[in-house]
């Protein structure tokens, strides 16, 4: 028998069982989509990372600073931005000081999503993802003098002020916390905005400073915690910036570096590979989720089709008199196994791609890693990208399918035609 005419037969056999097929489908149907969303929601996110680390600079050391209350010099701003100057591998260093609960009002309006950072005037090395779309950013005497001045985000400008075009934003005045600042620039929009930084507006620290008052991390003991981001000239000097910022500590504390300072440092690099492990880990087990889904289909069909070749054992006994050897047989009944998990992924890829983008549409935003509440963005990936997922978890079921259609094809072929006929 060609395969041309196996296949005709292996069609017709499950067009005249209708109820059997839809048994063996399902779990093969419902794997398949599930493991399509899956894959296509951790595509999504894996694109997240990227996007996410993206608008930083890939050299940036993000560290907070514990400097003990009572038994150590504190380390200053002035200690930090002098390793500028000292030292090769330091380029820029800026405070960070997030201003929580900042109330941001314009005209008895506030805006729920706006976040407030204090930073130097360095900082736009370290985030090339914020560029001037409108007047300037800030400048050392800003910083000096602790002018109430702040440079906002686009969605600040267009959500809160109303401005469209975003020069008509410039003078206007914000109240952060009650106090008046005057909107020195707006910033470009950054697509894709996946933390939502289109809602952040810049003042100067030491204005910030005094909103929030001092940082007290109570450890063992009370210690001021302040927090930079310090900028290297290169990725492979990660290593090298954090030992020369620890060999500050020591010499200014005069004690040695963890008796009575410490050092949390974190880079772009290392955050970005650590979020990238927590989606592959997400991803991995839902997939065994699926692929547990899987393999109960691919049992289902083992099972439906053990009891095919019972009730056809008639059958196989007439084609194997008419001539039909044993490969014949096993062709017929592997070809059905592999037109079932074929038409059940099928199934599955068409309702799995349109819903994997609207899980991504409609599930808002992950926790992952260092990252936090990682938006999930379906404009990050077109359509096209729901190929690979369809087509890898397509070829799972097939393979599943041959596999768990091995047994019965090879029960039809050893069946012999003296004990078909007797039935």
């Amino acid at each position: 028998m060609d395969i041309k005419h196996a296949l005709g037969v292996a069609l017709r056999n499950l067009q005249a069982n209708k109820i059997r097929c839809a048994q063996m489908l399902l779990g093969m149907v419902i794997g398949v989509a599930s493991a399509v969303v899956i894959l296509y929601m951790g595509s999504n996110l894996m694109q997240g990372v990227s996007d996410f680390y993206s608008a930083y600079s890939p050299s940036l050391m993000y560290m907070g600073v514990y400097t003990s209350v009572e038994k150590s010099p504190r380390v200053t701003v002035g200690d930090m931005e002098g390793l500028i100057a000292s030292s090769e591998y330091i380029t820029a260093v800026s405070p960070l000081v997030s201003v929580e609960d900042c109330n941001l009002r314009y005209n008895g309006e506030t805006l729920a999503d706006a976040q407030i950072k204090g930073v130097s005037e360095q900082f736009l090395q370290m985030k090339p993802a914020c560029q001037a779309a409108a007047g300037r950013f800030l400048q050392p005497l800003d910083i000096s003098r602790r002018q109430k001045v702040c440079v906002i985000g686009s969605a600040v400008a267009e959500e809160l002020l109303g401005c469209q075009n975003f020069e008509d934003a410039l003078g206007q005045t914000l109240k952060i916390r009650g106090e008046n600042f005057t909107v020195i620039g707006v910033l470009a929009e950054i697509q894709p905005d996946l933390e939502k930084g289109n809602y952040e507006s810049y003042i100067p620290y030491t204005t910030a400073k005094q909103l929030t008052g001092e940082i007290i991390a109570p450890l063992q003991e009370d210690y001021y915690l302040d927090i930079y981001y310090v900028n290297l000239n290169s990725v492979d000097n990660i290593i090298n910036g954090r030992d020369t910022v620890r060999a500050l500590l020591a010499e200014v504390s005069g004690r040695p570096y963890g008796e009575t300072t410490g050092l949390f440092s974190l880079s772009t690099r290392t955050s970005q590979k650590y979020d990238r492990e927590c989606v592959m880990g997400l991803v991995g087990k839902l997939l065994g989720v699926s692929g547990i889904v899987l393999l109960v289909g691919g049992v289902g069909i083992m099972n439906v089709m053990l009891a095919a070749v019972s009730e056809r054992r008639r059958e196989i006994g007439i084609r194997k008199a008419f001539g039909a050897n044993n490969p014949d047989i096993r062709r017929q009944f592997m070809l059905e196994a592999f037109y079932t998990s074929g038409f059940g992924a099928l199934l599955g890829v068409l309702i799995g791609m349109p819903a994997g983008w609207l899980v991504c549409q409609f599930m808002g935003s992950v926790p992952i890693g260092y990252a936090g509440e990682l938006m999930i963005n379906p404009d990050l990936l077109d359509l096209s990208s729901l190929l690979w997922p369809a087509v890898a978890a397509s070829a799972a079921a097939l393979l599943l399918g041959v596999l768990f259609g091995y047994l019965p094809a090879r029960k039809a072929e050893q069946l012999e035609i003296v004990d078909c006929m007797r039935e």
